[in-house]
């Protein structure tokens, strides 16, 4: 049994295919479905929902009906992924390095007395 999961803001995915179904296959990529084997509901099709959302699930609706004894499918349920705590870093205080001085002169003749 295929299941239409709202997987996005933008995108629809329909888990339970079954590997090897040509019937399905040829289905999904008519209606512009990329297969993902890395869904977080496990794998399946993706879909946008503006562009073909209605047309996948009315597709399903219709296939469930024809095909009443294929298995029920259960997404895959993860947990959110938590972020690693972060460790506290140490402050460093950097000092500026001492400015260095250079005197403007218009004349090469005032130069000779400066102390560098």
């Amino acid at each position: 049994m295929l299941q239409v999961i709202d997987y996005s803001e933008r995108a629809i995915a329909v888990i339970g295919t079954e590997r090897g179904n040509q019937e399905q296959i040829t289905a999904m990529k008519a209606m512009k479905g990329k297969y993902n084997p890395s869904l977080r509901c496990g794998k399946g099709w993706v879909f946008s929902k503006a562009k073909n959302g209605a047309e996948v699930a009315e597709w399903v609706l219709k296939y469930n009906a024809a095909h009443p004894d294929s298995a029920p499918v259960q997404p895959q349920t993860t947990a959110p992924v938590q972020p690693a705590p972060q460790q506290p870093q140490p402050q460093t205080i950097k000092q500026a390095p001492a400015s260095v001085v250079i005197p403007m002169v218009d004349d090469a003749d005032e130069l000779e007395g400066a102390p560098f």
